[in-house]
């Protein structure tokens, strides 16, 4: 392995390791005062209809009906947001989130790591799990799959920058 790999190596661990911390330090920041366990669920709003029958008013007695009418939010503001470019073994990794009705509902490659037939080898074993399984857990929060651990970190940088647009 020459200078120039190990260099590379190098920048590209450290740039994931910050943009790790930094994506930690967002979510801290917005997610004050709220119960960690509870954050990745979706928000519950409850709206109360009362309707009042007083159609006979010589009567006394008035029927009331109480209709809670739940509408559930998301984490996410509707729409597609890109992910940053990142660096995967030898090969250039893209993803783009697309958000419905505040929730992860698909995820798209802008930039497929296709550079050499290892590189599509490995993404196109690892991709659908990973897609399954971030929008399964609505997060970045899942685990690398076993023999595409580069491909797991760099789809999981990319996809958390675009969730970062996202959050609402």
């Amino acid at each position: 392995m020459n200078i120039i790999q190990k260099i590379k190596k190098y920048v590209v661990s450290s740039a994931t390791v910050i943009l790790f911390v930094v994506y930690v330090v967002y979510q801290r920041i917005s997610d004050v005062g709220v119960n960690s366990q509870n954050k990745n669920l979706p928000v519950e709003k409850t709206i109360s209809t009362i309707s009042v029958d007083i159609s006979n008013v010589n009567t006394p007695t008035t029927s009331v009906t109480i209709t809670p009418v739940t509408q559930s939010t998301g984490l996410y503001k509707d729409g597609v947001y890109n992910g940053s470019v990142v660096f995967v073994y030898d090969s250039d990794l893209q993803v783009q989130a697309v958000v419905k009705n505040g929730k992860l509902s698909d995820i798209k490659f802008l930039i497929y790591p296709d550079r050499t037939q290892y590189s599509r080898e490995v993404a196109n074993e690892s991709t659908p799990t990973l897609i399954k399984e971030a929008i399964q857990a609505q997060s970045v929060n899942i685990d690398a799959v076993s023999g595409a651990t580069y491909t797991s970190a760099s789809f999981k940088e990319s996809l958390a920058s675009a969730l970062v647009l996202a959050k609402k």
